[in-house]
């Protein structure tokens, strides 16, 4: 992490075709506006993993969202090579950097230093029913999955299980879900209202390419904590999760293959590439 950095704002300017500086970020770029879409990536000393697909992801995103925007020129005429290699441009070449690009009432930019990352984690499960409204797009249901995060802390955990009304698992607040079933690694099966994870589909790749098998399974959340489980997100990689929490849940998780992550988490470290357009 830069200690002592701040986040810095920018907004796309479509007469000057180019990023501006916001000067007050809370008055211009309050940081409780509710994105339409948003997306984040890992940026250490120049390089990230598989940023052609966060800006895929993002500018699809944002064709879907059109007609939520108020003026939607604030999309169609931008040069996307240019807005990306702006983009690009403005996060520093050394350090831990978490940036996310944002639509709202504009496209805009914040270039914030990465939080501290781990290789586990905790699970709270709230028993409850997946209460996202826009499960497939990131950003009009951030704030409620911020609010559960800061209940899950509470309960001495730092992610949250989201499960449909059947009680199967569809993934965390902030994180993908895998899990390995001996050597077969799985997914929540394909009807699953799944956030298209980068980070979760670059691993179900890679075993693929490794000639592991990969299969896509219902399972429900009684279930799934007697597995080695993987969280997989753009800022942590892979993280197993170490203990859940929540009523009528085991506190142990299931036995974690501490080699296997290693390994894995080695090859995300190594996947990072210098960051170009």
């Amino acid at each position: 992490m830069n200690a002592g950095d701040t986040t810095t704002v920018w907004e796309w300017d479509l007469g000057e075709d180019s990023f501006l500086p916001v000067v007050d970020p809370s008055e211009r770029a309050d940081a409780d506006v509710v994105p339409l879409v948003a997306d984040s990536w890992l940026v250490t000393d120049g390089a990230a993993r598989a940023f052609s697909r966060h800006r895929r992801r993002f500018t699809r995103a944002c064709g879907g969202a059109i007609d939520m925007v108020e003026d939607p020129e604030v999309i169609t005429p931008v040069d996307e090579d240019r807005f990306w290699s702006a983009l690009a441009a403005l996060i520093p070449a050394t350090g831990d950097w978490f940036p996310r690009v944002e639509l709202t009432d504009t496209l805009r930019l914040r270039v914030r230093p990465a939080p501290e990352r781990g290789r586990s984690v905790v699970v709270w499960d709230p028993q409850d029913v997946d209460p996202r409204e826009h499960p497939r797009v990131k950003g009009p249901d951030l704030p409620y999955l911020g609010v559960l995060r800061e209940e899950a802390r509470s309960f001495g955990a730092d992610e949250v299980l989201l499960t449909d009304a059947e009680g199967t698992v569809v993934e965390a607040a902030n994180s993908n879900i895998l899990w390995w079933e001996g050597d077969t690694l799985c997914a929540p099966h394909a009807g699953s209202p799944v956030f298209g994870g980068v980070t979760a589909g670059l691993v179900v790749e890679e075993a693929r390419q490794r000639r592991i098998t990969v299969q896509a399974r219902r399972i429900t959340r009684s279930e799934l904590q007697e597995h080695d489980v993987w969280l997989t997100n753009a800022l942590h990689g892979i993280r197993s999760v170490s203990a859940w929490r929540g009523s009528g849940v085991a506190a142990d998780a299931g036995a974690v293959d501490d080699g296997r992550l290693e390994e894995w988490r080695a090859w995300w470290d190594r996947a990072a590439k210098p960051l170009t357009v």
